[in-house]
């Protein structure tokens, strides 16, 4: 199990053409997973204008083997005005096909959990995926807890 060379770390401007190409692989082995379409041009765009280095509350942690960008997670840092505590959320992990199953999820689960530490965070949540491998990679993680609470949506126009 696990994986040689492997580096668990911020994304940065250096990382975008690396992100798109995973982006690409992921929509090719999994178009029901991913089934919106990548507009690469547009994307690369919006992630140089986002200046990946200064974002302070929002990262992409990426893991990369032998500088090929093979699994990635989203997450962000909000603030309670109520209670003033700092929370966690793992917005997107994604880890793609040919590397599941060597502990790449966890890695970059631990990667998130080693950024929000640093910035003061104590705890995060996730919303899990509802297809069957999700499940298993979710509960197969000791280090979570699960809780049944309804989650209420509403697309805003």
């Amino acid at each position: 199990m696990g994986i040689e060379n492997l580096i668990i770390k911020s994304a940065t401007s250096e990382d975008i053409e690396g992100i798109c190409i995973f982006e690409k692989q992921a929509r090719i082995t999994e178009p029901d997973v991913l089934g919106w379409e990548l507009d690469e041009v547009s994307y690369k765009e919006k992630l140089h204008s986002a200046k990946l280095e200064e974002l302070k509350n929002t990262k992409i942690i990426i893991a990369k083997q032998d500088d090929i960008v093979i699994g990635r997670c989203d997450i962000s840092i909000m603030l309670s005005l109520v209670d003033f505590e700092k929370m966690g959320y793992v917005e997107w992990i994604y880890t793609l096909i040919d590397y599941r199953g060597k502990g790449i999820g966890k890695k970059l689960l631990n990667g998130a959990e080693n950024y929000f530490k640093s910035e003061g965070v104590s705890k995060f949540f996730l919303f899990t995926a509802s297809n069957e491998q999700a499940q298993e990679f979710y509960h197969g993680n000791n280090d979570l807890t699960f809780s049944n609470k309804e989650v209420a949506e509403k697309e805003i126009s």
